[in-house]
């Protein structure tokens, strides 16, 4: 076997075990996330009070060696979710980036926990347009009951106080105010 012969099947092996470690990977995170949807499981994740709401805790911050692969599962259960399912996983989505900007601001990393209240800010706004396409008309209301709920904690927590944070939310008011008349 020539040399050129073994380089491209050494390649190869390793395109294949990577396009192998992807497939995996991906059932892993789906798997995941059924398990995460299923029931009730979004309402039990959720264990800290702030106010009548309560926020999903939060494990890994930004600057663990294991954020991006959480950011990418995050990612990865957004895009394979539908409906009803997905608004409610971005929301909780939101509320994780939420919490986590609390716990960042109590290390005392103010820049990244206007970062990630940034992150949850967008992620709501976006479980709100997502809102507007569900059909079903009971459903949406519980759906802005939760959003609504989401903003009200936002507020009551120490990190709405940001300004920053605080325009983007007064933002988010306005749009509503703008949509509801």
């Amino acid at each position: 076997m020539t040399a050129e012969r073994k380089r491209v099947i050494w390649i190869l092996s390793i395109a294949a075990l990577v396009l192998g470690g992807m497939i995996i990977l991906m059932s892993f995170l789906g798997a995941g996330r059924e398990v995460t949807l299923e029931g009730d499981r979004l309402t039990e994740l959720r264990k800290i009070p702030i106010g009548s709401y309560k926020f999903p805790e939060t494990g890994i911050l930004p600057g663990n060696v294991f954020y991006p692969i959480k950011e990418l599962r995050d990612w990865w259960w957004m895009q394979t979710s539908r409906g009803e399912q997905k608004v409610k996983l971005v929301i909780f989505f939101a509320d994780k980036k939420w919490q986590e900007a609390i716990r960042l601001e109590n290390k005392g990393m103010g820049e990244a926990a206007v970062e990630s209240g940034r992150a949850g800010l967008d992620l709501l706004q976006y479980a709100n347009q997502l809102k507007d396409g569900i059909g079903d008309e009971w459903r949406r209301g519980e759906l802005e009951r939760m959003i609504g709920g989401a903003l009200e904690a936002y507020r009551a927590s120490e990190i709405g106080q940001i300004e920053e944070l605080e325009q983007i939310l007064r933002r988010l008011d306005e749009t509503e105010t703008d949509k509801n008349n």
